[in-house]
C-alpha cells in the first residue's frame, strides 16, 4: 500500500484552496489522481470525492486605520444603544419635543416618565440621545410642568433650597438694583421672573438667592451647595455650560460675602476662564462649516456670537482684572482683537445701559492693568524702583478723558461709573507719591509742580470718598470686590499723603481735609446700619455675615493705622520721663497687645493693600522708596 506522505509521480497535489471536502475536513494533504477520478485518499477509502464548494483566495491583510477602527466602535455603540433604547421605549412612552414639532431634523426626543421606571430614569445625571447617527449627550427631562424647558441635573442639586415666589421676586429685584450695576455681567430683562430664571439658569439662581438673602444662615447653607456643585459638576464630571460659568462669575465677584481665610476670587476666576475656554466663547464662531478629520462629522458654522456670549467674555476679562488688581497673583486675560470687537458690539448694539457700564469698566481697566506689578516682579529691598514717567501719566490721563467724553450723559452721571473713573485717575496719579527722593529735582518750579500733583491726588481721593458715601445704605449690600478694593486704595493713598515728609507739603492740612481715621469710623458706622436698613439677620453660630464682621475688623485696621501714624503726630512730645516714650509704645504695638485675633491677622496678611502699608521696609525717610511704583506700558 502506498503511503500518502510519499505519493507516486502519477499523483498531483491539489493547488492551494482546491482540496476536496473530505481532505479539508480531515486536514490532510490532497493528491489528485492522474485519471481525474478524484483524490488518492477518497479513492483509497472508497468515498465520493467532492470538490470544494468555493475557492479561498489568499490576499494580503491590511490593518484598518485609526479612523476606521473608531468609526467601527462608534457604530457598534450606536447599535447597542439603539437596541437598549428601543427596549426601554416599550415601557416609557415618548412625546416629540418642540424641535421635532417644528420639523427640525436630528432633534432629540423628550421622555415622559411614568410608572416605577421613572425614578431610575430621572436620577441619572445624563441620558444618551440615540436618535441620530452620532452619539450626543442629552440631559434627561424631568417630570415638570415645563416640558419645553431644558433640564439640568443641577435642579436636583438645588432642590434642597426652597424660596417662596414672592420672596424670590423681591431678592431678584434687589440683585437688579444693587448688585448688577457694580458688575454687569448678565442682562436679566424685567419680564423675566425669579421662577423663570430658576428654570433657565438654576445654578445662577442659587448664587443670586444666596447673595440677596437676608438670613445669613441661609447664605451659608447655599454657599455649601455652591461648592458641592462646583466640585462635583465642574471638577469631577467636567461639565461646562453658560449657567455654570455665569454662576461662578457671580459668586466670584461677591466672594467676600463668604470669605473665611484664603481669598477665593483667584480660584474662582481661573475656574471661570477654564469653562469659557471649554465653551469656546473666547473666540469668534466659525463662519464656515468644518469637518472633523477623525469621525468625518460636519460641524455647522454660525455667523455671529450671541450678545450673551460676548457680554460674558467681556465681563470675564473684567473679573480677571479685578482679581489681578486686588490680589496680584494671576494676570488678567490677554486682550485680543475679538474682545475689542465684543466691546464695540456691546457699545453699539447694547441691550441695556448696563452694557455701557461694562464697557466703561473694561476700558478703565485696560489703562490701569499695566500699572500693577506682581510681588515677584518687585525689585530687591533697597534697590530703586522704576520711575513713573510724566509723559506716560499725561497720556493715560488723556485716554481717561476720552472715555469720559465718549460716554452718554446719563451713564456718565451714574454713581458706579463715577467711582470707577475716579479710581482710575487715582491709580494713574498715585505714582507721584513713590517717586524716589534721590531723583527729585531741586528747582522751585519742579517742587511746585510736584506739590500740584500731590494736591490733585488728594482732591481725587476726596471726590471718590464723597461719591462712595453718597450711596444709599440699601445699595451697600451690592458692594463687590472691586468696590472694596477701590476703598482700600483710597485708604492707602490718604495714609501715605498724611505721612509724607515733603518740603512744602502740609500733613496737618491733609488730615484736616480727609482724616484717615475719621473715614474709617464713618465706614464702620455705615456698615453697622446696613443690617437694620435691609432687615438682615446674622447667623447664630460662630461665623458671622459680611455686614456684621466688617466693622470690627476695620476698627482693628484703624488702630493699626493710628499706631503707624502716632510717631509722626507726636514728634518732639514728652509724655513721661523719656522723650521717646510714644515711639517706644508704637514699636511695641502688636497684634497681641491690641487683641487682634490670629485668624483676622491671617486674612489681612493676604491683602496686598494691607501689606503695602504694614511692612517693615516702608519708610518715607528712605532715600529710595522700595514700595510698589506703577510702571509698564500701555
Amino acid at each position: 500500500m502506498e503511503s500518502p506522505s510519499a505519493p507516486d509521480s502519477a499523483y498531483k497535489p491539489a493547488a492551494y484552496g482546491r482540496a476536496c471536502v473530505g481532505c479539508s475536513k480531515a486536514k490532510c494533504k490532497c493528491f489528485y489522481r492522474s485519471d481525474a477520478s478524484g483524490c488518492e485518499r477518497c479513492h483509497r477509502l472508497r468515498k465520493v470525492c467532492e470538490p470544494s464548494a468555493a475557492v479561498r483566495q489568499r490576499r494580503t491583510r491590511k490593518a484598518p486605520s485609526t479612523a476606521a477602527r473608531l468609526e467601527e466602535k462608534l457604530d457598534d455603540l450606536v447599535s447597542y444603544l439603539r437596541s437598549q433604547d428601543s427596549s426601554k421605549r416599550g415601557a416609557l412612552p415618548t412625546q416629540p419635543s418642540s424641535a421635532n414639532d417644528n420639523g427640525a431634523s436630528g432633534a432629540s426626543t423628550s421622555i415622559a416618565c411614568s410608572g416605577p421606571a421613572c425614578g431610575k430614569w430621572q436620577d441619572a445625571d445624563v441620558v444618551l440621545d440615540t436618535t441620530t447617527g452620532f452619539v450626543h449627550i442629552a440631559l434627561a427631562a424631568p417630570n415638570s410642568d415645563s416640558p419645553g424647558t431644558p433640564w439640568s441635573p443641577i435642579f436636583q442639586d438645588i432642590s434642597l433650597h426652597k424660596v417662596p415666589d414672592g420672596m424670590a421676586e423681591e431678592q431678584l429685584g434687589v440683585f437688579r438694583r444693587s448688585f448688577l450695576p457694580m458688575f454687569p455681567f448678565i442682562h436679566i430683562p424685567s419680564p423675566v421672573s425669579a421662577q423663570e430664571l430658576r428654570r433657565q439658569r438654576p445654578f445662577l439662581w442659587l448664587v443670586i438667592m444666596a447673595l440677596t438673602s437676608t438670613q445669613v444662615s441661609q447664605q451659608f447653607a447655599m454657599e455649601e451647595t455652591f461648592w458641592q456643585i462646583v466640585s462635583r459638576r465642574v471638577v469631577a464630571q467636567r461639565e461646562a455650560s453658560m449657567d455654570l460659568l455665569l454662576g461662578i462669575m457671580c459668586f466670584a465677584s461677591w466672594c467676600h460675602y463668604f470669605k473665611k481665610t484664603i481669598p477665593e476670587i483667584v480660584l474662582l476666576t481661573q475656574l471661570a476662564v477654564s469653562l469659557a475656554f471649554d465653551l469656546g466663547i473666547h473666540k469668534g464662531a466659525p463662519e464656515k462649516a468644518t469637518q472633523l478629520r477623525v469621525t468625518g462629522r460636519v460641524l455647522p458654522g454660525t455667523q455671529i456670537r450671541t450678545m450673551e456670549e460676548r457680554r460674558t467674555l467681556v465681563a470675564l476679562f473684567l473679573l480677571t482684572s479685578i482679581a489681578w488688581i486686588t490680589m496680584r497673583k494671576t494676570e488678567p486675560l490677554r486682550w485680543t482683537s475679538y474682545m475689542d470687537d465684543c466691546v464695540r458690539t456691546l457699545g453699539e448694539k447694547r441691550e441695556t445701559d448696563l452694557d455701557l457700564l461694562l464697557v466703561t469698566y473694561v476700558r478703565c481697566h485696560l489703562i490701569t492693568n499695566p500699572l500693577i506689578r506682581s510681588p515677584a516682579d518687585d525689585p530687591p529691598e533697597g534697590e530703586a524702583t522704576e520711575e513713573s514717567s510724566p509723559i506716560l501719566m499725561k497720556a493715560m490721563l488723556t485716554q481717561l478723558e476720552d472715555i469720559r467724553r465718549s460716554m452718554p450723559q446719563d451713564v456718565l452721571s451714574d454713581r458706579n461709573a463715577q467711582l470707577t473713573l475716579q479710581s482710575t485717575e487715582l491709580a494713574i496719579r498715585q505714582g507721584v507719591i513713590n517717586k524716589p527722593r534721590g531723583v527729585m529735582s531741586q528747582t522751585a518750579q519742579s517742587n511746585l509742580q510736584r506739590l500740584a500733583e500731590l494736591e490733585a491726588l488728594l482732591s481725587g481721593a476726596e471726590r471718590w470718598l464723597e461719591i462712595f458715601f453718597s450711596m444709599p445704605l440699601a445699595d451697600w449690600v451690592g458692594i463687590n470686590t472691586s468696590n472694596f478694593g477701590q476703598f482700600t486704595h483710597c485708604l492707602t493713598i490718604l495714609f501715605k499723603l498724611s505721612n509724607l515728609d515733603e518740603p512744602g507739603w502740609d500733613t496737618e492740612m491733609v488730615r484736616g481735609r480727609a482724616d484717615l481715621l475719621e473715614v474709617i469710623d464713618r465706614y464702620c458706622e455705615s456698615m453697622e446700619r446696613v443690617p437694620a436698613v435691609t432687615g438682615m439677620v446674622d447667623a447664630s453660630g460662630p461665623r458671622s455675615g459680611l455686614m456684621f464682621k466688617t466693622a470690627p475688623i476695620m476698627r482693628l485696621v484703624k488702630d493699626l493705622f493710628a499706631a503707624e501714624m502716632r510717631p509722626k503726630a507726636t514728634t518732639g512730645a514728652v509724655d513721661g520721663p523719656s522723650g521717646s516714650a510714644d515711639a517706644g509704645e508704637a514699636d511695641e504695638f502688636t497684634a497681641d497687645s491690641m487683641g487682634l485675633p490670629d485668624d483676622v491677622l491671617a486674612v489681612l496678611a493676604e491683602e496686598p493693600w494691607f501689606t503695602d502699608i504694614f511692612v517693615p521696609s516702608w519708610d518715607f525717610d528712605m532715600d529710595v522708596d522700595p514700595t510698589l511704583v506703577p510702571g509698564g506700558q500701555l
